[in-house]
């Protein structure tokens, strides 16, 4: 508890706030305002990131998952503007998010069989949503990427992913967004495996753009790779895990990453801050400290839960006691 009380010291920095918004504070006001039962200021965000589709696809994706939790604003939405395409992005998101919620984030070995049960029912609702909103919103990429969770959740063949990814990133090439589902569909725990996971990564961080969050790909590989094998064995894991963060590829991918995506100067896309998490964690598992404090003072509060909660001792205690070591380091 000590050492907890000394990481929340606020000579390390503020209170990291772990809202799914980051630092979209229209965002965040309208899901406010959703929550107050106005739905209109939801619809505006959507609206007005029309082309922005990194911004429009991570809006979509915060209201939709607190749709999925608190309904009642998205059903007069609905009601209100049946044929509006902001309203139908939305919806799909919520419905695949319900459906995730009803079977948990447990392997599937520790997932009832109820829970199972509920998860395919919820997806065929999810799927009418889907087909409602690529119709509607012809140009959007986020009613694809809500396709491939169901596509991952259902388990369907490689060959639909691919129609559905194909259709995807005709809409938007690079966005993070999608290639974090196509990681995660290529990793182990689903429908892949490390050497499927990390030659996805590789290759879409070197075909990105600068500036371009796929640049920490690689990285998130990384976590993955650690999260499976210490899953698989915990002592074994643990000890590949320590060698492999030590080990002169993760050097490497470090220093392409930043190169990569700050050479063109400070990212201002809509998932800036999730990327800085990404490298501040992957930094400070490469004991790396000192870098690392240059990405925690731009993270400031807004925290991405993603990837501290990979952690045993939970989101906010791993990232103030790295955040702490960072500091402590650059001082």
């Amino acid at each position: 508890m000590l050492l907890f009380r000394s990481a929340s010291d606020p000579r390390f920095g503020p209170d990291p706030s772990f809202d799914a918004a980051l630092d979209d504070h229209e965002l965040a006001a309208a899901r406010d305002a959703a929550a107050a039962g106005d739905w209109q200021p939801a619809r505006e965000v959507v609206r007005a990131a029309h082309g922005d589709w990194e911004r429009r696809v991570h809006r979509v994706e915060v209201l939709g998952e607190f749709a999925a939790e608190d309904p009642d604003w998205l059903r007069a939405w609905l009601a209100a503007e049946p044929s509006g395409a902001e309203a139908a992005v939305v919806h799909a998101k919520a419905e695949v998010c319900r459906a995730w919620n009803a079977r948990g984030g447990a392997w599937a070995s520790q997932t009832s069989a109820d829970a199972f049960r509920a998860f395919a029912r919820i997806l065929n609702d999810a799927e009418q949503a889907i087909d409602r909103a690529v119709h509607v919103a012809v140009d959007d990429p986020s009613p694809w990427i809500t396709y491939l969770w169901l596509t991952i959740g259902r388990g369907e063949p490689w060959a639909l992913f691919e129609q559905r990814w194909t259709e995807l990133v005709a809409r938007d090439p690079h966005n993070y967004l999608a290639h974090e589902a196509r990681f995660q569909h290529s990793c182990l725990k689903w429908a892949g495996s490390h050497e499927l996971m990390y030659d996805f990564c590789y290759r879409a961080a070197a075909a990105a753009p600068p500036g371009s969050p796929l640049a920490v790909l690689p990285l998130q590989a990384h976590f993955e790779w650690e999260l499976k094998e210490t899953a698989l064995n915990p002592t074994a894991g643990a000890l590949k895990a320590t060698a492999m963060w030590a080990g002169e590829q993760v050097r490497r991918d470090i220093d392409t990453a930043v190169h990569q995506w700050l050479a063109p100067g400070q990212p201002s896309h809509a998932l800036a801050l999730k990327a800085r998490s990404v490298l501040a964690r992957a930094m400070t598992k490469a004991r790396r400290h000192a870098e690392a404090a240059e990405h925690f003072t731009a993270i400031g509060p807004y925290v991405s839960e993603y990837p501290w909660y990979y952690e045993n001792r939970g989101a906010e205690r791993a990232f103030l006691e790295a955040r702490k070591q960072a500091v402590r380091a650059a001082r």
